[in-house]
This record gives C-alpha cells, sequence and structure tokens, in this order.
C-alpha cells in the first residue's frame, strides 16, 4: 500500500513538472515570436529632445572625458587632421545668411571655420563618449 502511494505521488509530481516545463516554453516561443514580428510594445519610451540629448545617460558617464583611440579615431574620420583643408577658402554664401543655421550672419568665413571645427569636436566627444560608455558597460558585463 505504501509503495502504490508513493509511486502514485512519483507519477502526480512528473505530470506537474512536465506541465510547467511545457507552459514555460510556450511562453518563451510566444514571447521570441512577438517580438521578432515587432507588434510588442515597450513599457517606456524616452523623450529625446535631439540627437545629441545625453539626458538618459547617467552623469557617470557622461562626466567622463572622451578618450578615442587611435584605431577607433581612424575608423571614424580616416586621416583627416586640421591641416587638411589648409588653404582653401571656399565659404558658402547660403551659410551667410542671418537665417541660416546657427551662424551669427556676420558675414565672416572665419567664423564659419570655427563653427564647423567646434562641431566636429562634439561629434567626436559624442562618439568617443558613446564608445567610452559601450566599453565600460562591457568590462561591468564581464565581471558579472
Amino acid at each position: 500500500m505504501c509503495v502504490c502511494v508513493c509511486v502514485c505521488c512519483i507519477v502526480i509530481l512528473i505530470f506537474i513538472i512536465t506541465f510547467i516545463i511545457i507552459i514555460i516554453i510556450t511562453t518563451v516561443i510566444i514571447t521570441v515570436a512577438v517580438f521578432s514580428a515587432g507588434k510588442a510594445t515597450t513599457p517606456w519610451v524616452p523623450h529625446v529632445a535631439s540627437s545629441l540629448d545625453t539626458s538618459q545617460f547617467d552623469q557617470e558617464f557622461t562626466s567622463m572625458k572622451p578618450v578615442v583611440s587611435p584605431g577607433v579615431r581612424e575608423a571614424y574620420f580616416g586621416s583627416l587632421n586640421d591641416s587638411s583643408f589648409e588653404g582653401f577658402s571656399f565659404v558658402d554664401d547660403s551659410m551667410m545668411t542671418s537665417g541660416s543655421g546657427s551662424g551669427s550672419g556676420s558675414g565672416s568665413g572665419g567664423n564659419h571655420y570655427q563653427q564647423a571645427q567646434q562641431m566636429m569636436q562634439q561629434a567626436g566627444s559624442v562618439r568617443s563618449g558613446a564608445a567610452t560608455m559601450m566599453a565600460g558597460l562591457s568590462q561591468s558585463m564581464n565581471r558579472r
């Protein structure tokens, strides 16, 4: 009698465990199908003011001084350096009007050159900051 009860309990336990495993596998398959079809809705959509908005990143990362290794610099910017355009004097007239871009409209080509340099530095800072952030995340993931 006791052996029969134990066998019945084991069979019922195996049935319950099998049922739970089937439910988990089915849930995973359905979830993967929903995500791969692009039908899943995100629980939170961050507000991004512009392409340079870093308000969603932790201050720890945005306050870091960007460091770009020579290999990364070559990959993003090629072999350009500050002297690449030395001696060129062309200034686009559309950039000289007061209503376009972020220029002051003063008509000085040097001002636009400085603005272009600042924009390139900002773009480099954003790219290198993102690379630094990804490297930091990668290192922290490898530590775990």
